[in-house]
């Protein structure tokens, strides 16, 4: 009398098959790989001026061009892995452009005064902002990205209250302003 199972062809075949497609959706889903260091460590002088001759030309034709994003002192900033995986650069002579990003600031726009001479400063956060391109550490543009406005002033405020800010600027902020330059 024959034993009735699953016999062992079909259930390496069943198995192979679930292994495969976990390999292919994880794969899928696996994060894509960030802008090197080796790409960064070549644009770190870009922001001061100081083109990377090995580099991409700046091209104004339709992109995307390679970007990343640098803060003040040349250092990765913090939203380059934030921007869309097209932009990023896959080596160092791809690289086109770079965005110097300033510290966010906190700027004075006016005062509330109320009676007994309780005084309310309001401030909005900006965040200047330079676009470069990577060959020739040339600025193509400069401008300040700003945050949402402050709120207007109440008619009645909490007596400690000193200062009234807008939000910060935000990553869709820099990413709206750099579409025209990355995708034009």
């Amino acid at each position: 009398m024959k034993r009735k199972g699953v016999r062992p062809w079909v259930l390496l075949s069943v198995v192979s098959v679930v292994l495969l497609v976990i390999c292919v959706v994880g794969g899928v889903l696996l994060p894509k790989p960030k802008p090197g260091q080796e790409i960064l460590d070549a644009m770190s002088e870009v922001c001061r001026g100081k083109g990377a001759e090995e580099a991409a030309a700046h091209n104004p034709a339709p992109g995307p061009h390679a970007i990343v994003l640098l803060d003040a002192s040349g250092s990765r900033h913090t939203w380059t892995n934030m921007l869309p995986y097209e932009w990023w650069p896959k080596s160092i002579d791809t690289t086109g452009l770079v965005a110097c990003l300033d510290e966010e600031q906190g700027e004075f726009v006016d005062i509330c005064e109320y009676s007994g001479g309780q005084i309310i400063r309001r401030y909005q956060y900006t965040m200047p902002f330079r676009l470069v391109a990577a060959r020739s550490g040339e600025t193509i543009t400069t401008g300040v990205i700003i945050g949402e406005p402050t709120r207007a002033c109440k008619i009645m405020e909490l007596v400690d209250t000193i200062e009234i800010h807008g939000s910060h600027v935000i990553h869709d902020e820099v990413e709206q302003w750099l579409r025209e330059f990355v995708t034009p």
